[in-house]
């Protein structure tokens, strides 16, 4: 069949085809009666139309033609979606076995551990006994002080710290989850959200195995039409999709920049109405210099795009002035992800040299080809112009990051982790010590991991604090981390919910990340949520 475009116009019949056609999104399908046509403008192309219908055996056949085409295509998308749900759901039901919550009290005391104050400006309450009860912290006392004839440890002293919290991820594949949990990132929001990750979140809250506590965000909201995305361009449509996508579960909406006001003030309304947060990717609002619109939102994603959107890639001090007292009076956190950029820097720098030493083997294979296809390639052939472009950029955000703190905008830790090659946890670390490297002090890099998106998730009376009331969600070192902030890299313990997982589980929980879910699987799926999307 050819594919050509075509318009008959003056016939009824063919007017009603094209009705239908226009309903279903289908045009220019023809039979092989017409694939030798050769039109050269639109009114030959009609004439021709006209004079090949006024004839009634070719018009009934054209008709017929037309009609099978039609229909032979509605069945092949209607398998083709049926296949790919079938594979697709069957994906998510299937993903390898994962790690089991280990069959252990998550009620105890934790003896003699020093406990890193984030809520101050960092110092230490030594010699310090946790009480935890059903995976919460009950009571917090000086040691041998407490009484309890339960389960106890002795925390040997070691430095007592609230778990990560990794504020934006993609979570491509269930493994990245346990990946995450067993560098200490003990919570994560995925910044795009799909039913697969519902079905995770849900088997981990109901201790089926063992990952990082997970805030999934909705689909991709965006004025734009783009495949990995939910194009919206209607207020009413907008209404609806955020009700949807709360209903479904999800912690979150996630809003792309590009979007009339009316679709944005019918987003933010809702979201308000029904009490979900937004996180919104990039500063650039509806009426483009005026961010004051963010203040709506819960956070704003990236750093780089406070210096496309805003400063449009200037590095004029005076127009940074302006811009940093925009975002110090919008008052909204942002998100830095500048570990993605550290990615892309080094790619184009090292190429081959640096891409050998990625951990790919905790990489769900399809993830990585797409990214190989959509980013890498780019960045490995990167001229030496290129190359040096991104370094000086990148040492720009970073010098942006320790200018926006130095304002006092509230930075949050985000890695962009699975957007590139940065591998779930990892990335986390890579981050925290980039802002340090900024300039930025330990401690509020800290509070940056902890307490800051915490309070942007609503829930910091029980995430990002070591305090009675709180999750039982913590990490051991054996060197206070305000000293070094790379002591996290290598925890001793790590606990979620109570569970204390020390170095040879973690090690465990990390070998079962590379059981990583199907390429098959993965691509009908990925097609799926597209065939989704665009219906």
């Amino acid at each position: 069949m050819a594919g050509l475009v075509y318009l008959l116009k003056g016939d009824e019949t063919v007017k009603m085809i094209m009705r239908l056609f226009s309903n279903w999104q289908l045009m220019g399908v023809f039979d092989s009666h017409f694939t030798e046509l050769r039109i050269n403008s639109h009114q030959s192309l009609c004439c021709k139309g006209r004079e090949m219908l006024s004839s009634s055996p070719t018009s009934i056949k054209f008709l017929k033609g037309m009609i099978i085409s039609v229909l032979s295509a509605l069945f092949g998308i209607l398998l083709l979606g049926l296949v790919l749900g079938i594979i697709g759901k069957l994906g998510a039901d299937v993903h390898p076995a994962r790690f089991q919550v280990p069959e252990k009290a998550n009620s105890y005391l934790l003896k003699n551990v020093n406990i890193v104050l984030l809520e101050g400006d960092g110092s230490v309450q030594r010699n310090m006994d946790v009480q935890v009860l059903d995976g919460k912290i009950a009571k917090i006392s000086s040691t041998n002080t407490a009484e309890y004839s339960g389960k106890s440890y002795d925390g040997k002293g070691m430095y007592m710290m609230p778990g990560l919290i990794d504020s934006h991820v993609h979570i491509e594949d269930s493994s990245y989850l346990g990946l995450s949990l067993s560098q200490g990132v003990t919570t994560v929001r995925g910044m795009r959200g799909n039913s697969n990750q519902l079905r995770w979140r849900n088997e981990i809250d109901s201790n089926k195995w063992l990952g990082s506590r997970f805030f999934v965000y909705s689909p991709i909201i965006d004025g734009n039409f783009d495949p990995f995305h939910k194009q919206v361009t209607d207020a009413s449509q907008a209404q609806i999709l955020v009700k949807k996508y709360a209903e479904s579960g999800y912690d979150g909406i996630k809003l792309y920049s590009s979007m009339s006001p009316s679709v944005f003030n019918a987003i933010v309304k809702t979201a308000q109405e029904i009490g979900i947060p937004i996180a919104k990717h990039g500063p650039l609002p509806v009426h483009r210099e005026d961010i004051l619109s963010n203040s709506q939102v819960g956070s704003i994603e990236h750093i780089e795009n406070i210096f496309s959107d805003l400063l449009h890639y200037s590095k004029d001090p005076e127009k940074l002035k302006e811009v940093i007292k925009l975002l110090k009076d919008d008052g909204t956190p942002v998100v830095t992800t500048l570990s993605v950029y550290n990615e892309l820097t080094k790619l184009s720098l090292y190429k081959r040299n640096y891409l050998d030493k990625i951990p790919f083997q905790y990489m769900n294979e399809a993830h990585r080809s797409l990214t190989n296809i959509f980013g890498v390639q780019r960045w490995l052939n990167s001229s030496d112009s290129l190359a040096q472009r991104n370094t000086d950029d990148y040492n720009y955000l970073k010098f942006l990051a320790y200018t926006m703190y130095s304002a006092g905008v509230q930075l949050v830790v985000g890695s962009d982790s699975g957007a590139l090659i940065g591998q779930a946890g990892f990335a986390t670390h890579r981050e925290m010590n980039i802002l340090v490297s900024a300039g930025i002090p330990v401690i509020d890099v800290l509070k940056s991991a902890t307490l800051i998106p915490a309070k942007i998730l609503g829930k910091e009376n029980v995430l990002g604090t070591i305090s009675e009331g709180a999750f039982a969600d913590f990490i051991l070192t054996e060197s206070n981390p305000m000293q070094s902030i790379s002591a996290l890299a290598t925890p001793v313990i790590v606990a979620k919910n109570g569970i204390l997982l020390d170095k040879e589980e973690l090690i465990e929980l990390a070998a079962n990340a590379t059981l990583t879910q199907s390429s098959i699987f993965t691509y009908a799926y990925l097609l799926l949520e597209s065939i989704e999307r665009l219906l």
